[in-house]
């Protein structure tokens, strides 16, 4: 109702102020209805380290060691999710021109255990080539125990990025880097490289 309204508005107005020398207003186009999908995977580590610490493991990031789905939670918005919020059976719902944005993290939020979702590999036309992005923004924490007394630090976000292009269902690989904080060494040492495969509908 209400575009109806707009066009007949603007039909009024070219009538009423356009003489046969003068050019037509630019047509009216609306905006919004594609979005940005932010996917964040959190990988229960220590149940990971616990299990693969005692069998064989992918040192190779083009040979990931393929996991189960008990080690994985995929959370992105509600009304992205088709079905499996919160598990590694996530299956987002997109409409075509959407971006999905990758990203992960350990349940000790990447400080004893760091997680880097690195790829998505998929044979389907309906998603875009795969970017790797690196995104230098700020964060919030309190500097005292009062809340209301807060500062920013810098942050660094790696995250995985893939345009929809088609309708249709696509299964996808998301392959991931498990690194563990050494106290001998203070410093990172790779875990290893794992993969599991969600899905996307595109509606």
């Amino acid at each position: 109702m209400k575009s109806i309204i707009l066009v007949s508005l603007l039909a009024l107005l070219s009538s009423a102020t356009c003489d046969e020398n003068s050019t037509l207003p630019e047509p009216v186009i609306q905006y919004g209805a594609t979005r940005i999908i932010e996917v964040l995977t959190v990988i229960d580590t220590d149940q990971l380290k616990e299990v693969y610490e005692k069998l064989p493991r992918s040192k190779n990031p083009d040979l990931p060691t393929h996991i189960g789905r008990e080690y994985a939670f995929m959370i992105t918005t509600k009304s992205n999710v088709n079905s499996g919020q919160a598990t590694a059976d996530l299956n987002i719902k997109a409409i075509v021109g959407d971006t999905i944005k990758w990203s992960g993290t350990s349940e000790s939020n990447n400080i004893d255990h760091s997680i880097i979702i690195y790829d998505v590999k998929h044979s389907s036309p309906l998603v875009g080539q795969i970017a790797r992005d690196l995104y230098t923004s700020s964060i919030v924490y309190p500097k005292e125990s009062d809340i209301k007394v807060t500062a920013t630090s810098e942050y660094k976000a790696f995250k995985i990025t893939g345009n929809i292009r088609a309708k249709g269902t696509v299964s996808y690989l998301v392959r991931f880097a498990m690194f563990e904080y050494s106290r001998a060494s203070g410093k990172y040492e790779l875990f290893g490289y794992f993969t599991w495969d969600p899905t996307i509908t595109v509606v």
